[in-house]
């Protein structure tokens, strides 16, 4: 089990809704932006349905599958995105990272930067991944920006979009202390 070894989990809610916390530890904070914990309700709740599916789909993602770790990613507005960390491969020791802010006021502020260096900071304290990979559309320059503003490096085309852009982070290589 990759994902439940660094801080996730699942458990059935009350009254028969499922409550799922995907990542359980701490919550990782910088400023006024944190990632950490979340209920599932708190997406459908906050969110309109035409958020909330395309959010569910990685929700119900990480409940199913181990190589798969999602956070929620909140403000003082409340919960604005996720971030996440899938397709784990312990054997190749990468993982890929998808992010989405779900409210446009969060954009362009700040929030998505903050919310990635987290997510680095946690990679490089829990070495669950030696390299991190971002894949973009071609057009969607504000992610492949934030990827760059954060140390990652273009590589190219992904090989099953010879349209889009990879860009990766690599874990320095001194041992764990």
């Amino acid at each position: 089990m990759i994902a439940s070894a660094f801080g996730a989990r699942s458990c059935s809610g009350l009254e028969g809704i499922l409550a799922v916390v995907i990542y359980d530890g701490k919550s990782l904070v910088d400023g006024s932006i944190a990632i950490g914990p979340i209920l599932v309700g708190d997406v459908d709740a906050e969110h309109a349905d035409t958020i909330a599916e395309p959010s569910m789909g990685w929700i119900d993602r990480s409940i199913r599958d181990d190589s798969c770790l999602y956070f929620g990613i909140t403000s003082p507005d409340g919960l604005v995105g996720q971030i996440l960390l899938h397709d784990i491969s312990l054997d190749a020791r990468e993982g890929l990272i998808a992010y989405h802010l779900f409210c446009p006021a969060a954009r362009g502020r700040g929030t998505g930067t903050a919310a990635l260096q987290l997510l680095q900071g946690y990679i490089e304290r829990t070495r669950i991944v030696q390299t991190a990979v971002i894949i973009t559309s071609r057009d969607n320059l504000p992610s492949q920006r934030l990827a760059l503003r954060c140390g990652f490096r273009f590589q190219g085309a992904p090989r099953e979009d010879p349209e889009g852009h990879v860009y990766t982070w690599s874990v320095d290589t001194l041992p764990r202390s």
